[in-house]
């Protein structure tokens, strides 16, 4: 009889993306927070000179990204769950 191989369920996950302005060009530099709602902490990037960011072996729950650039206004993402 064969046997077959299980994967366990996840207890990390990622969390990715890049920033743009308005006219969908890059910010690079941008500071990015993907904080835990559930248990309040934090984690800080900054994006690359493409405007990507990754947040990778986060704890599964809850989190809101908060992307905060010079010249440009705040941006607060809520409603990611892991």
């Amino acid at each position: 009889m064969p046997t077959w191989p299980v994967a366990a369920q996840s207890t990390t996950g990622t969390i990715s993306g890049t920033v743009l302005d308005e006219k969908e060009a890059a910010i690079p530099g941008a500071t990015v927070v993907a904080r835990n709602v559930g248990t309040n902490v934090a984690n800080t990037a900054q994006t690359d000179d493409q405007g990507n960011y990754r947040f990778q072996n986060l704890p599964v729950g809850p989190y809101e990204v908060t992307v905060e650039a010079s010249g440009f206004a705040k941006h607060v993402q809520t409603g990611i769950t892991l």
